[in-house]
């Protein structure tokens, strides 16, 4: 009786974990989705400072190949202004960005709780 016992506890074993019932477990799992990196897309937080507009809407999300002057225009449509009108951006209330500089690269150099701190003002508020 307790031969019976064993080959039947070791037979229940060998077959819950066999090869092929694991190649079934992960053919049936649904393919892990990819988690989205700063390459996909760049979190801006434009910050108003002086007389400028506070904007309704302060994040959005950019590419990061795009060059700074594409951010400048972005913000010029969302404030209303007029290519005449003046417009300062600044990084982190620290320096202003060449309008040849790419946005990842900012983003990589210099965000802050994985968004990039864009302060933006009518008027040269920072020399």
């Amino acid at each position: 009786m307790e031969k019976e016992a064993e080959t039947t506890a070791s037979t229940a074993s060998t077959t819950s974990a066999s090869p092929k019932a694991q190649v079934a477990d992960e053919s049936t799992a649904k393919p892990k989705k990819k988690k989205k990196t700063s390459s996909d897309a760049v979190k801006l937080h434009f910050k108003a400072v002086g007389g400028a507009r506070i904007m309704k809407r302060r994040k959005f999300k950019m590419k990061p190949d795009k060059e700074w002057s594409v951010v400048s225009t972005f913000l010029r449509k969302q404030l209303k202004l007029k290519d005449t009108d003046p417009l300062f951006t600044y990084i982190n209330s620290a320096f202003c960005p060449s309008p040849d500089q790419l946005v990842g690269n900012l983003f990589e150099n210099f965000r802050i709780n994985d968004e990039l701190i864009v302060n933006y003002s009518i008027t040269n508020a920072w020399g």
